[in-house]
């Protein structure tokens, strides 16, 4: 009988022991699943911090984002470039002489170069204002080459003395 009462102490202690170690093999899966939900819901949290933050970046941004985007010859813009340049030569009377255009790939996706030599022919003040506002147009200018003459032949003795400038350039476009 107190073999049978021991045999029975031990088989509930085994039981017992057996149902502990069940109970908290699960619990440490149940705290395991929380962790990760609990890591997810974090990251979400972290993630939609970032959205909130970069939106109010972007919307902090428009008008420097605008202003690089001015920088750049828009797509298929190269003719309205070109009208431009005429349009300012005609209002300084000066007269505008393209002799190259071309495009070129640079290493930048997305991006090409507009290479152009031109020739402008006229009074000190239109060649000098046609210049000058060439360097100030939205579109970023950069001169390869640059030359500044008197054409004292063209003018003669004349006070409208021709002026001519020479000037090799590229503008970056989007393609």
């Amino acid at each position: 009988m107190k073999n049978k009462k021991l045999s029975v102490i031990i088989f509930l202690a085994l039981l017992a022991t057996t149902g502990y170690v069940l109970f908290f093999r699960e619990l440490q899966k149940k705290n395991i699943q929380f962790e990760k939900i609990r890591l997810e819901i974090e990251s979400e949290d972290m993630r939609e911090v970032k959205l909130r933050f970069l939106g109010r970046g972007l919307l902090d941004t428009v008008e420097e984002r605008d202003m690089i985007k001015g920088a750049f010859i828009k797509k298929d813009g190269e003719v309205a470039f070109v009208e431009n340049l005429e349009k300012m030569a005609k209002s300084l009377e000066v007269t505008l002489e393209i002799n190259s255009l071309a495009i070129k790939e640079v290493e930048v996706d997305g991006v090409e170069k507009l290479s152009m030599r031109i020739v402008v022919d006229g009074s000190w003040a239109g060649v000098y204002k046609f210049l000058t506002l060439l360097q100030n147009f939205p579109e970023s200018v950069e001169f390869s080459r640059f030359s500044l003459s008197r054409n004292e032949g063209a003018g003669g003795k004349d006070k409208n003395i021709l002026w001519r400038m020479s000037a090799d350039f590229d503008v970056l476009k989007l393609k």
